[in-house]
C-alpha cells in the first residue's frame, strides 16, 4: 500500500529566499550589518532558523547576496545610462543623479554602502566594479572626468548617508552644468 504524504510547503523556495533577503535588508538598514543575527532575520521572515540556513548557511553568505543583488540593480541602471552617454563616467553620474530608489532600494543601497565602508571584501568588489565599468585609473583621466566621478561619489554618499536630499530640479541643473565640461580635456 502506497503512503500518501499530505504535507505541502506553504511557500516556494524562491519566495522564501526573497522573504529572507527582505527581512535581512530591513534589519541591516535599521541596526547595521554587524548587529543583524540569523535568528532575527528568520523571525522577521516568519521562517525557522533551519529554513533560513537552508538558503544561507552563514551570515556572510546572506550579506554577500544582499550586496551582490544591489550591485546588480545599480549596474542595470548604469548600463541603461551608458547606452545614451558619451563616457562611462558621465553614465555613472547620470545613474547616481537619476536613480530614484524606492524605500526598499534605498535601504539596500545603504546596506551595500555600509558593507563597502566596513569590510575590505565589499570595498574590493565595489572597486572592481568601478574599475571595470566606470574608471579604470583615476590618475589616467581628464580633470573633467575626475570632477564628474567625484561629484557622483559625493551625491551617492550624501544620499545614502542622509546628509541632504537634492530635488529633481537641482539634480538636473547639476547634470546640465557638468555635461558642458569638456570631457576630453
Amino acid at each position: 500500500m502506497k503512503t500518501i504524504n499530505n504535507y505541502k510547503r506553504k511557500k516556494e523556495p524562491l519566495e522564501n529566499r526573497q522573504l529572507i533577503l527582505d527581512a535581512a535588508l530591513e534589519i541591516a538598514s535599521q541596526k547595521g550589518i554587524d548587529n543583524m543575527s540569523l535568528e532575527a532575520v528568520a523571525k522577521k521572515a516568519r521562517l525557522t532558523k533551519g529554513g533560513l540556513v537552508h538558503h544561507f548557511p552563514k551570515k556572510q553568505m546572506l550579506v554577500d547576496s544582499l550586496f551582490s543583488d544591489r550591485l546588480q540593480q545599480f549596474n542595470q541602471a548604469f548600463q541603461q545610462q551608458l547606452a545614451i552617454s558619451s563616457t562611462p563616467v558621465l553614465a555613472f553620474l547620470r545613474t547616481v543623479i537619476n536613480e530614484n530608489p524606492n524605500p526598499q532600494q534605498k535601504r539596500s543601497l545603504k546596506v551595500m554602502m555600509q558593507a563597502a565602508l566596513n569590510q575590505e571584501h565589499y570595498r574590493a568588489m565595489f572597486s572592481q566594479w568601478y574599475q571595470e565599468n566606470v574608471l579604470a585609473d583615476p590618475n589616467d583621466c581628464s580633470p573633467a572626468q575626475l570632477i564628474l566621478f567625484l561629484v557622483a561619489d559625493s551625491i551617492l554618499a550624501a544620499h545614502v548617508l542622509g546628509f541632504y536630499a537634492l530635488t529633481n530640479e537641482q539634480k538636473q541643473r547639476i547634470l546640465q552644468f557638468l555635461e558642458t565640461l569638456d570631457l576630453a580635456s
